[in-house]
């Protein structure tokens, strides 16, 4: 089995996109088929996922999220979570799991969450040299804490953004 050329995960037999990242895989067999060593230099040459489906305008969505009653939220969250793992390189953010959790417990997970997501992007930061907020964590926390989830979100999708300014 071969490795996505754009997040390195593994691909499922015949796939013409990739399950993790929704990356078209090259119609070539022997370029779906490459060796893990060329699959970790492409990807150190790219960003893991691509501009388009990571780059979120923030005040649209913040706009979106107001006139859906929370609902395009949810879709925000969604999204970040799939750019938070391809840049990371791991599964760490799940979206049902999150939901159910938030739901469950009134939404102190997610408050909890938000600050796990600020952490995971000055992850990304550190191991790539990039500046980043120390204050990051704590900034989202308080913020979601008090009912600003979507301002901790734009935070964080301000940061995620710059992902690919700096790239």
């Amino acid at each position: 089995m071969a490795d996505c050329p754009s997040c390195g995960e593994r691909l499922t037999p015949k796939a013409k996109f990739c399950d993790y990242c929704g990356e078209k895989l090259p119609e070539d067999s022997q370029e779906a088929g490459a060796s893990s060593a060329s699959v970790s230099k492409k990807a150190s040459r790219k960003p893991p996922i691509s501009r388009d489906a990571a780059f979120v305008g923030i005040g649209m969505a913040i706009v979106l999220t107001i006139l859906t009653c929370g609902f395009y939220m949810l879709f925000w969250q969604a999204r970040q979570f799939r750019v938070l793992n391809a840049w990371l390189g791991r599964k760490e953010y799940s979206f049902w799991p999150w939901y159910l959790l938030s739901l469950l417990t009134c939404g102190i997970y997610m408050v909890y969450h938000e600050y796990k997501m600020a952490n995971g992007i000055c992850e990304i930061q550190r191991k790539k040299g990039w500046p980043e907020n120390p204050q990051l964590a704590v900034i989202c926390l308080v913020l979601s804490a008090f009912g600003l989830s979507v301002a901790s979100m734009a935070i964080q999708q301000e940061e995620i953004n710059k992902f690919y300014q700096q790239s």
